[in-house]
C-alpha cells in the first residue's frame, strides 16, 4: 500500500512514499501558489501560510492579510495542490475538494470564492493544480476545469471559465504536469504539450502552432488547444512548467529546458529564447521546478541549484543578480522543492525543516515583515 504524494496513482508525481516510511507528524508534500504555500502532513492535515485574500489558505477566513504557518485543515488528505490563488486536496476516499479563488470556476460552479473546502463530484486518482485551473487524474486520462482561454484544458477549445470538468484530448497519460497556461503529458510515446506557446514553451516554434489564444495578460498569442509532440527528448522522469518556459528531467538525471529565456530561465548560460529542448550543462538532478522566469533543480546529491531571474531573491544567492547558469545554494539533505509556475517564491523541505526564499510581500518566504528573502530562511519544522 502506498501513500500518494502530489499527483497520485497514475504516476503524476514520482514521489510515492511507502506508508511504513511516513511519520504521521511530519510533512510529506509541499505545494506553492503565487503568494501562498501549503504543506501536507503524513496524518493528512494541511498547514498553510502566506496571503489569504480569497480564502486560499482554507482557514475559514477571507481577508487580505498575511498568515504564519498554521494547521488550517484536518483532512485527511492524501495529496494537495496549490494553484495561483486556489488550493485543492485529494481525500482518502478519492474525492476532490477545492477552496480559494473561484473567478474561473476552479473551485465550484458558483463562481463565489470559498475559504473552506467544497467537494466536487470528481472521483480521482491524483491532482494537478496550477494557475486558475485544476486537473484530476482518472485512469489513463484526466479531466480539467477552470480557466481555459489559453487552451490549457486540452479539449480542443479556448473557452474561458468552463464550469464542468472536461476530458483532455489525450487518453494515454502516464504523468501530467501543469503550468500557468500550458500543460504537458508524458505518454507511452513521449511528451505532448498544449496551451499557450508565445515563447516556444510547447517545444515547437510559435509560428508552427495551429491556433491563437488569450494569455494570462490578455494578449492574443500562439497556442495549441490539443496536445502536440515535443521532439528531441529521451525518456522522461519529471517535468516542470513555468511562466513561458518548460524543463524536464530524463531517466538518466539530465535536465533539459526550452521556451522563454530573456532572464536566463533555461540555464544554458545565455538569454536566447528557443523552442527546442536543450541540456542544462553540468547538472544531474532528480527533479526540477519552473517559476516566473527562473528554474531550480534538486540535484542527485540532495542539494539545490537555481538559475534565471533573481529580482526578488528567487536564486537564494544573497543578492538579486540574474544568473543564466545553475547557481548552487547552501542547503543539503533536501527532500523536495516547490514553486508556483507564475510565482517568485521557492520552498525546500529537508528531513528537519522547511525553508523558503524569494518574493515575500505576504510573508510567504518567512515572517520578516514582508521584505524579500534572498537566502534560505527557516519557515517551520518539517515535523510541526
Amino acid at each position: 500500500m502506498t501513500a500518494l504524494a502530489a499527483c497520485g496513482r497514475l504516476g503524476f508525481d514520482e514521489r510515492v512514499v511507502p506508508v511504513d516510511a511516513v511519520d504521521p507528524r511530519c510533512i510529506v508534500q509541499l505545494s506553492a501558489g503565487d503568494d501562498h504555500v501549503c504543506a501536507l502532513l503524513g496524518e493528512g492535515s494541511v498547514w498553510c501560510w502566506g496571503r489569504d485574500l480569497v480564502g486560499q489558505l482554507g482557514n475559514g477566513m477571507i481577508a487580505d492579510a498575511a498568515y504564519r504557518p498554521a494547521r488550517t485543515l484536518d483532512g485527511p488528505y492524501s495529496a494537495i495542490g496549490a494553484g495561483g490563488d486556489h488550493t485543492c486536496g485529494l481525500a482518502a476516499d478519492r474525492s476532490v475538494a477545492c477552496w480559494g479563488n473561484n473567478n474561473n470556476f476552479q473551485v465550484s460552479p458558483t463562481q463565489i470564492d470559498s475559504a473552506t473546502p467544497i467537494t466536487t463530484d470528481i472521483v480521482a486518482d491524483g491532482l494537478v493544480v496550477r494557475g486558475s485551473h485544476t486537473c484530476a487524474a482518472i485512469g489513463s486520462t484526466a479531466r480539467c476545469w477552470g480557466d481555459a482561454d489559453g487552451g490549457q484544458l486540452g479539449d480542443g477549445t479556448a473557452l474561458d471559465k468552463l464550469a464542468a470538468p472536461t476530458p483532455i484530448g489525450e487518453t494515454d497519460v502516464v504523468r501530467l504536469y501543469s503550468g500557468e497556461d500550458h500543460l504537458c503529458a508524458v505518454t507511452s510515446s513521449g511528451l505532448r504539450c498544449w496551451g499557450i506557446n508565445s515563447r516556444g514553451q510547447l517545444g515547437v516554434d510559435p509560428a508552427s502552432t495551429p491556433s491563437v489564444c488569450q494569455d494570462m495578460a490578455g494578449a492574443m498569442v500562439a497556442c495549441s488547444t490539443i496536445p502536440i509532440d515535443v521532439v528531441g527528448l529521451p525518456p522522461i522522469r519529471q517535468v516542470a512548467l513555468g511562466r513561458g518556459h518548460s524543463c524536464a528531467v530524463t531517466d538518466d538525471a539530465t535536465v533539459y529546458c526550452w521556451g522563454d529565456n530573456v532572464r536566463g530561465a533555461l540555464g544554458d548560460g545565455s538569454m536566447t529564447t528557443r523552442s527546442t529542448p536543450a541540456v542544462v550543462p553540468g547538472l544531474l538532478a532528480t527533479s526540477v521546478i519552473a517559476g516566473d522566469r527562473f528554474s531550480c533543480a534538486l540535484t542527485i546529491a540532495a542539494t539545490v541549484t537555481c538559475w534565471g531571474d533573481n529580482g526578488r531573491g528567487e536564486l537564494a544567492s544573497g543578492d538579486q543578480i540574474i544568473r543564466p547558469s545553475p547557481s548552487p545554494i547552501g542547503l543539503t539533505g533536501v527532500r523536495e522543492i516547490a514553486a508556483a509556475s507564475a510565482g517568485q517564491v521557492v520552498c525546500a523541505r529537508t528531513d528537519d525543516s522547511v525553508y523558503c526564499w524569494g518574493a515575500n510581500p505576504w510573508n510567504t518566504a518567512g515572517d520578516t515583515g514582508g521584505t524579500d528573502v534572498v537566502t534560505p530562511r527557516l519557515v517551520m519544522p518539517a515535523c510541526p
